[in-house]
């Protein structure tokens, strides 16, 4: 899903505003670092929803359910990004 500019400057318009804010459990990710393997620990990710100044975890909102693969917990990676941009057409359809 293509990342969609009109749903997010509709959302910054009307006070909406979604980020991922790290949390303490991890994953092992392995990466190449000069031509070697390594492991490295990466915290999950959950995403916070702010309304007019409000903050809220999607993973607390029933409705939001729907957009949250098994658990509310992300790896760092497209996932997270996919799963805020259905977040923002949710609304932006909800409110046109």
């Amino acid at each position: 899903m293509m990342f969609n500019n009109k749903h997010f400057q509709w959302a910054q318009e009307n006070y909406l505003r979604l980020y991922p804010q790290t949390l303490v459990d991890t994953y092992v990710k392995h990466k190449q670092v000069n031509g070697r393997r390594r492991k490295s620990y990466m915290p999950y990710a959950e995403i916070i929803i702010e309304i007019n100044g409000r903050q809220k975890r999607v993973a607390d909102l029933p409705h939001l359910h729907e957009f949250l693969p098994d658990g509310w917990k992300f790896q760092q990676d497209e996932e997270i990004y996919t799963a805020m941009n259905k977040i923002y057409k949710y609304y932006y359809d909800r409110a046109n």
